[in-house]
């Protein structure tokens, strides 16, 4: 798998440190180690999604069963649900891991966190067209909230990222090479 090593930037973050300490501590987490009581399961950024490996450089990964949502992210931290991440297909699943990393190098910017994601997701090689669409499917009826942009418009939003995103390196350098 490609890493990709970019300095987070935690800026946009710092009026979240007491609420995220708070809600860490609220599903049972311990704020300084990441550590979640809920299911003894945290790493140092890596973690398994759909039986592909996901590395966040920038952010350990807490589980946590209890957790309000699909996911979210706070400084330095990722926290998934399990239970409700796998009501999603595979490809939906790993996105909403990239768009949680994302946080940490976009701050608080929803819509700069799904074109992050997708743009890194389709240079790795395992986000087509097709995927997008799927992701797109799984939030078209919500209307939004006072962070996310209702579905139809973040599911053009991200096919906009999608269509501008360069492509998988090693497919370019395949095609250049073809063309000499």
């Amino acid at each position: 798998m490609m890493t990709i090593t970019v300095e987070p930037m935690h800026n946009g973050f710092k009026h979240l440190m007491v609420s995220g300490a708070i809600a860490l501590l609220a599903i049972g987490g311990d704020v300084t180690s990441g550590q979640s009581n809920v299911t003894g399961q945290a790493w140092a950024g890596a973690t398994r999604i759909a039986g592909k490996r996901m590395n966040c450089r920038a952010a350990r990964v807490v589980k946590s069963k209890t957790s309000p949502g699909v996911g979210y992210a706070l400084p330095g931290v990722i926290v998934l649900n399990p239970r409700k991440l796998r009501r999603y297909p595979s490809v939906v699943r790993r996105l909403i891991f990239l768009h949680e990393c994302a946080h940490q190098y976009v701050g608080r910017d929803e819509a700069g966190a799904d074109c992050w994601a997708v743009r890194i997701a389709k240079r790795q090689g395992w986000l087509s067209k097709r995927g997008v669409r799927q992701v797109c499917k799984s939030f078209l009826g919500s209307s939004g909230s006072q962070y996310h942009l209702p579905g139809p418009a973040r599911c053009r939003a991200m096919i906009q990222c999608f269509d501008a995103a360069p492509t998988r390196k090693r497919k370019a350098r395949r095609k250049a090479r073809r063309k000499k």
